[in-house]
């Protein structure tokens, strides 16, 4: 059965451990918006490989990690922080 939203099949779905890793790889992410660490170091402090990292974040966020890294450092350039 295909989800619809991303064309996946449900198979593919983040087990709760996997959302925790992912939600920790996005606040290490952001941590350090000058010198954010390499998605493979990213993936290793996280517990996670790359791939299950990147189908994380387009699961959680609905973008890559680095697109979500992009994206926050524009919203916090708007702010003036």
């Amino acid at each position: 059965m295909l989800n619809s939203k991303n064309g996946h099949s449900n198979a593919s779905a983040l087990l709760s451990d996997d959302i925790e890793r992912v939600r920790a790889a996005r606040d290490m992410l952001v941590r350090d918006l000058e010198s954010p660490p390499s998605l493979l170091q990213l993936a290793r402090q996280a517990g996670l490989n790359k791939n299950k990292l990147n189908q994380g974040f387009n699961q959680l966020f609905g973008t890559s990690a680095f697109e979500y890294l992009r994206i926050h450092r524009l919203e916090q350039a708007k702010k003036g922080i």
